[in-house]
């Protein structure tokens, strides 16, 4: 997906004065003015200008995309355990996440050695990744 930084031709760690430079050399190179047909590039790159160049509508921006990318790039297992390492309750193993939740997984979940599966816990937005260790084949 492009972004208003792609836009200018900058990355988001680029300083004001980036910015400006990047959007003057665009106005001059893509403005309908000087050429013919350009109004809609030209419209992306004032648009993306009017955001970045605000401290306060660039950051708003920036949250923007990090929150976008973290639903779209979901976050890597926080941990990786073994139903061995998990304590018993019933018929169901649990861990203690960082946050004071907890990850529960039911034998049911693995079907068999080695096989592996995703859990969320059940606070927060962490996730692990757990191993039957435990059945036999």
């Amino acid at each position: 997906m492009a972004t208003l930084y792609d836009a200018l031709g900058c990355s988001p760690a680029c300083t004001l004065a980036e910015l400006k430079a990047a959007y003057r050399a665009l106005a001059l190179s893509q403005h309908p003015d000087k050429r013919s047909g350009g109004a809609s590039d030209f419209a992306l790159v004032d648009r993306a200008w009017k955001t970045l160049r605000d401290p306060a509508a660039r950051r708003a921006y920036d949250e923007t995309m990090l929150r976008s990318r973290m639903e779209d790039e979901p976050l890597p297992p926080y941990g990786d355990y073994r139903l061995s390492q998990m304590d018993r309750r019933d018929d169901l193993y649990a861990a203690d996440c960082r946050c004071g939740g907890t990850y529960v997984v039911s034998r049911l979940d693995l079907t068999g050695v080695g096989t592996e599966c995703l859990v969320g816990c059940d606070e927060c937005s962490l996730t692990i990744s757990v191993v039957d260790d435990l059945s036999t084949r």
